[in-house]
């Protein structure tokens, strides 16, 4: 870890850094946005609503904000002790330095030894941390949260496997719970672990039941209430929604 720790060093190398306020390089910029007005929505209960601020009046708490729901909640539930902008700063830190450990833990959901999971932590670590320059430019440009849903991706996809082998009620829970989180981290989340979760549902056939496919299910509903937050505008703003003549990531415009 601890060439990951001296990429981190280089990483913010050229970030203005403070006590009181988060990380402001480019993306990071918009995340403190939507953090803030997410915090200011949660205290009336919601967590969207509309910000006549941005774009000269536009709602908030929809698609383009997922990657910073997890963050917003964690915010203002520690609002009472700490500022929304300082309690950000925390999270980016934490997750800068802490998320590659995800690899560890996901070596050994799939059955690694303590000395096989060292060495994919520490060959991931190489990889992200020094040779390759590519997560470098997307952490200055503030494509944090999205480098975190890759790396819970990659963690969530061995409770899929670990659960399918132990068929443990309590490996479920887990995978349903880190599922629900991994949306709040980034829009992109679906794409990066649907293959393989298809993948494995369709390799491990043979070890499938009708109690696996009914969990199956109950875990896509319990997923769905886990994320209803930033389902529901979808619905309350259905009638703003317009076609585009181009293809966005969202699929409309509002």
């Amino acid at each position: 870890l601890f060439l990951h720790i001296l990429k981190m060093g280089y990483v913010l190398r050229g970030v203005e850094l403070s006590v009181r306020r988060p990380i402001l390089n480019v993306d990071f910029v918009h995340y403190y946005g939507i953090t803030l007005k997410g915090a200011h929505f949660l205290a009336s209960g919601r967590l969207w609503g509309y910000d006549p601020f941005e774009m000269a009046g536009y709602p908030a708490g929809i698609f383009y904000a997922v990657g910073s729901y997890w963050a917003t909640f964690i915010s203002y539930l520690m609002s009472p002790w700490i500022s929304v902008p300082v309690s950000l700063l925390w999270i980016q830190l934490v997750v800068l330095v802490g998320a590659p450990a995800l690899i560890y833990m996901a070596a050994k959901n799939f059955g690694a030894s303590r000395l096989q999971a060292s060495v994919s932590l520490l060959l991931f670590v190489l990889f992200y941390a020094a040779i390759e320059p590519f997560s470098t430019y997307n952490l200055i440009g503030g494509l944090l949260f999205y480098q975190l849903a890759a790396m819970t991706g990659i963690f969530q996809l061995s409770l899929v496997w670990r659960w399918l082998v132990s068929k443990r009620i309590l490996d479920w829970g887990l995978l349903v719970v880190t599922t629900g989180l991994l949306f709040h981290f980034h829009s992109s989340a679906l794409a990066i672990v649907l293959p393989g979760n298809v993948l494995f549902w369709i390799w491990k056939a043979d070890f499938r039941s009708f109690r696996d496919h009914g969990l199956a299910l109950l875990g896509i509903f319990v997923v769905g209430v886990i994320n209803w937050p930033w389902i529901q505008p979808f619905f309350l703003f259905k009638s703003w929604f317009s076609n585009t003549p181009y293809l966005t990531f969202q699929g409309v415009s509002l």
